[in-house]
């Protein structure tokens, strides 16, 4: 598999998820990224090719910012090393690599770096996911099967308490809970949401209440960007309110 652009290659090489074979790095080009990526490349034993600009643009096409490697494809992360983590993710049946990335790049951003999801062949658009994540898909411990039952039930077991985000008479306000403690959140996708077997699984469902009277949902993306910087609010700031 090809991945392009300087981030996406620079993500891959430093956190070692994936095997790197080779790097192709445009001729002339000559900066303190390209020499930082020839640093990791020669301490990491990866191959590194210089290619001429007309060269590299008929090999890989525009948009790589005069950067491609040879990868394969992700290794999913060990559950036993999401354990680390106070606050899990659980993001499941989203079919759109560009909106899986986005969800791990907002996660990501504010250090939530634990996610669990279900097994999905990305082997055609897993470079799309890396880039669109700009490099969180590389740097977040993620956990991917077809046991997410099985995993939600041993979280609780280790004192985790699951929210998902549900719309439901029983739901409670994202903006009045206080999500200390070992938590997981699960969300899922805008076809299919949250499979029922997950869900009853859940401590306690929560939703987003809306400023106005629009009542469309949010999509996936931006729920993600609330429920996370909530969170992170919660957890980290919550005392100024106090």
């Amino acid at each position: 598999m090809i991945v392009s652009g300087m981030i996406s290659v620079k993500a891959a090489i430093e956190n070692k998820r994936r095997d790197v074979e080779r790097v192709w790095l445009v001729s002339g080009k000559e900066s303190r990224e390209t020499n930082y990526l020839k640093k990791i490349c020669k301490q990491t034993k990866t191959e590194l090719l210089r290619l001429p600009a007309e060269e590299m643009k008929e090999r890989f096409g525009n948009g790589t910012g005069g950067v491609a490697a040879e990868v394969s494809q992700r290794r999913s992360d060990p559950f036993e090393q999401l354990l680390k983590q106070d606050v899990l993710f659980l993001i499941d049946g989203v079919e759109d690599p560009y909106n899986f990335g986005y969800c791990l790049r907002t996660l990501c951003a504010f250090g939530f770096k634990g996610i669990l999801t279900g097994t999905r062949d990305y082997k055609d658009s897993e470079a799309t996911v890396l880039r669109s994540s700009a490099g969180a898909y590389e740097k977040i411990s993620l956990y991917a099967g077809e046991d997410l039952e099985q995993r939600l039930r041993q979280l609780k077991a280790k004192g985790y308490r699951l929210y998902a985000l549900q719309r439901s008479d029983s739901s409670g306000d994202l903006f009045t809970e206080d999500f200390q403690g070992k938590v997981c959140f699960v969300l899922g996708g805008e076809k299919r949401g949250i499979k029922a077997e997950i869900l009853k699984l859940c401590d306690k469902e929560i939703f987003i209440p809306y400023g106005s009277d629009f009542r469309n949902a949010l999509n996936l993306v931006s729920a993600v960007a609330v429920v996370s910087g909530t969170v992170f609010q919660r957890r980290n700031y919550a005392h100024f309110t106090k």
